[in-house]
Formats: C-alpha cells, sequence, structure tokens
C-alpha cells in the first residue's frame, strides 16, 4: 500500500498494483505556471512588458535568485474572453520552489 497525502490534508490509500504512473513534480527542476488575467483595455505590450520587468526583478534579487533556474519566460497572450485576455508565464525552478515563486511573483504583480 502506498499513502499520499493531498493537498487538502486528506490521507489516499492506494493499492501499488493500482499504480501505473508516477509523476514527479521536484526531480531536478520544478516549474512554475502563471495565468494572469488583464482586462480588454489593457495595452497588452504594456501588460507583457510589466510582466517581463517584475519576473526579472524577481530572479535578480538575491533573496529568491537560488530559487529560479532562469528567468521567467513571459509566452504571451494564450486565451481571449469576452472579459479580457490571460498571460501565460512559466518559471523554471529550483526542486519544490515552484510553489513560493509562484506566490511571490503573483504578490509582485499586484504590488504599485
Amino acid at each position: 500500500m502506498t499513502q499520499l497525502r493531498s493537498a487538502g490534508g486528506e490521507l489516499v490509500t492506494i493499492p501499488n498494483s493500482a499504480i501505473t504512473q508516477v509523476k514527479n513534480l521536484t526531480r531536478s527542476w520544478s516549474r512554475a505556471n502563471l495565468s494572469v488575467n488583464v482586462a480588454y483595455d489593457t495595452d497588452p505590450v504594456k501588460a507583457i512588458n510589466v510582466l517581463r520587468q517584475v519576473g526579472e526583478d524577481l530572479y535578480n534579487d538575491p533573496e529568491w535568485h537560488d530559487k529560479m533556474l532562469a528567468v521567467p519566460d513571459v509566452l504571451g497572450i494564450d486565451s481571449l474572453t469576452h472579459e479580457g485576455m490571460t498571460i501565460t508565464i512559466w518559471i523554471q525552478t529550483a526542486p519544490a520552489q515552484q510553489w513560493s515563486v509562484g506566490r511571490e511573483l503573483r504578490f509582485r504583480v499586484r504590488q504599485p
């Protein structure tokens, strides 16, 4: 039997014979995948440039630099909805750092 703890705290018990696939989010490196929703009246070039600058600032911050393996990659606009557009960012991180790095980038994006 294998037991895993979910993000919500539940204990999940799985017979080993039922395990057919294993995914490891922390071996060698990890990646934070962020989606930032932007209103339609926002200039998309400006929004992408701001996100790139925030990512570079985070990468160059000595407190965060060792948790990141590269400057965040702002991929661009991935979807359009009636409310706005979604810009996707990928951040390659040290193992198991994707969650804290993602939270910090989101926090910094919201700063004036």
